[in-house]
C-alpha cells in the first residue's frame, strides 16, 4: 500500500518504518485514520512529513462537514462520510478550533518558558482563529494540537541561523555598544 519518498519500499530492514506511533507523536488519531480510509489506487508514497498534510486535511474535511465551505453535492456527501468515518460516526462539535497546523507550528516556536498555554491562547485569539470566548473544551484541543506542533518543530523543523561576520570598525561600534 505504501512507499517511501522517491519510491522505495518500506522495510524494516532497510530501517525506512515509521509506525503509528511514530505518527501519534505529531498528528491526531484522526489523521491516521484519514490516511488510511481515504480513497486512492495503487501504492501510496508517505513520510513523516506528510502528517502535517492530512493534519490540514481534517480541517478541510471539517470545514466542509459543518459547511463553512462549499463543495459540489457529490463532493459534499463523500466528504463528509469520511469526516464521519475518521471520527468514528461521532464527528466533534462544530465549535473546535479549525487551526492549520503551520499555524500551530510557529507559535510552537516561540512560546516562552513560562505562561506557555496563556501565550498561545492569546496568539491564536489575536490572529483571529480563536473567536469569543475560549471554552475549556476548545482549550484543551488547541493545547493538545499545540504539543503535537510542538513536537514536530523540535524534530524536524531545524532552524538555521544566517552567521555574520563583523570586522574592523564595526565590530569595534558593536562591542562598544553591548559593553563588551
Amino acid at each position: 500500500l505504501f512507499l517511501e519518498k522517491g519510491g522505495k519500499k518500506i522495510s524494516k530492514s532497510f530501517g525506512n518504518v515509521f509506525t503509528p506511533q511514530v505518527w501519534l507523536n505529531y498528528g491526531t488519531p484522526q489523521s491516521l485514520l484519514l490516511l488510511m480510509f481515504k480513497r486512492f489506487q495503487g501504492t501510496r508514497e508517505l513520510d513523516v512529513t506528510d502528517i502535517p498534510k492530512y493534519m490540514d486535511e481534517m480541517n478541510h474535511l471539517a470545514k466542509i462537514y459543518y459547511k463553512m465551505e462549499k463543495a459540489d453535492e457529490r463532493d459534499l456527501s463523500n466528504l463528509s462520510r469520511l469526516f464521519e468515518y475518521v471520527n468514528f460516526l461521532k464527528p466533534p462539535k462544530k465549535n473546535e478550533p479549525l487551526i492549520p497546523y503551520s499555524v500551530m507550528t510557529e507559535i510552537a516556536k516561540i512560546l516562552p518558558e513560562k505562561g506557555k498555554e496563556d501565550f498561545a491562547i492569546e496568539r491564536l485569539t489575536e490572529f483571529g482563529y480563536l473567536v469569543g470566548k475560549v471554552t475549556e473544551s476548545s482549550k484543551k484541543v488547541v493545547l493538545e494540537r499545540l504539543e503535537l506542533a510542538r513536537r514536530w518543530t523540535e524534530d524536524f523543523e531545524r532552524q538555521e541561523f544566517l552567521k555574520i561576520e563583523v570586522k574592523g570598525e564595526n565590530k569595534k561600534a558593536i562591542e562598544d555598544l553591548i559593553g563588551v
